[in-house]
């Protein structure tokens, strides 16, 4: 009891800003903000039409907080959402920025601030002792949330998406991608994508139908989409180490099975800087059916982005 009582006092003493005034008493009050969710909306600048675009998986914030009448800036840390974060102060907050945080290739303990989203900015945030303060709206859950933008063009850029939608389905997967409409199963929207694998059939390939042509080397590279998935699903990169060389095949990482829709954000970065940054790339699929099953692979929401 004791040492957990040292551990609460340690963290509530590690947020407390410079320059906020300490409470009278051996004692000190906290203040509390808390946030429930972010989640992803359009903007003016209409990056998409399509709805399942702004799909997200924002599980974690960092803070940075201005107080009033303090010139420094106070990094109050990084917290899985929900969050409720005890402060030593009862300044007003002068501006406060929240940064989205992901996780990184599905996994939690590589959580990082994912580039493509704007910080949430806020102003003029009253603090008291021993009350919590809630940041953005109720939404129609009761949970307290706040919008979140990509950034706009020309920082990012979209260099292939696919929503299946019916309206808008294209063809930038191979034919072993097929298109299902109308049966109430896809992530969002009316349609996904399936890759269909039958018992006599161990492995098949898949593959985004595109050369991408990326010469910046200093870009960012990310896959986003939804998936679940009856086998494991393997992405790779297929590119040539140098230029006018023979392609190989780089293995990015291996997606276990889910019975559930996921959102995951995979970085192309690695595998490609290990082509050393080869402007000219495919991003490649292997389902993998080592115990001989029927199943499928299904897929919606796919963009590959820059910035």
């Amino acid at each position: 009891m004791k040492k957990t009582l040292l551990i609460l006092l340690l963290t509530m003493l590690a947020v407390l800003p410079m320059g906020c005034r300490k409470f009278n008493g051996d004692y000190t009050v906290p203040s509390y903000l808390h946030l429930d969710r972010m989640y992803v909306v359009d903007n003016e600048m209409s990056l998409s039409s399509d709805a399942g675009f702004f799909t997200s998986f924002i599980d974690a914030v960092q803070m940075e907080v201005w107080f009033d009448g303090v010139d420094t800036t106070t990094n109050l840390g990084t917290y899985q959402l929900p969050c409720t974060i005890p402060i030593l102060c009862d300044r007003t907050i002068k501006k406060i920025q929240i940064y989205p945080f992901v996780r990184q290739n599905g996994i939690a303990g590589t959580r990082i601030y994912y580039p493509y989203y704007q910080p949430v900015t806020l102003t003029n945030i009253p603090l008291s002792a021993d009350s919590v303060t809630n940041l953005g709206a109720q939404d129609a859950q009761g949970l307290w949330s706040l919008p979140v933008h990509y950034y706009g063009s020309p920082m990012l850029t979209v260099l292939a998406d696919e929503y299946f939608e019916p309206a808008t389905f294209g063809t930038i997967f191979d034919t072993n991608v097929t298109a299902t409409h109308y049966d109430g199963n896809a992530c969002t929207g009316a349609g996904y994508g399936v890759v269909h694998l039958s018992k006599d059939k161990p492995s098949l390939d898949f593959e985004i139908n595109k050369t991408f042509n990326v010469t910046d080397h200093s870009k960012r590279l990310y896959l986003e989409m939804e998936y679940r998935n009856d086998m494991r699903l393997s992405i790779q990169m297929r590119s040539a180490y140098m230029v006018g060389a023979n392609e190989q095949t780089e293995h990015i990482m291996t997606l276990y099975e889910n019975s559930q829709w996921q959102k995951i954000y995979i970085n192309l970065g690695g595998a490609w800087a290990d082509f050393s940054h080869n402007p000219n790339f495919h991003i490649v699929f292997t389902a993998i059916n080592p115990d001989g099953k029927e199943g499928d692979i299904r897929l919606d929401n796919v963009k590959v982005i820059a910035i």
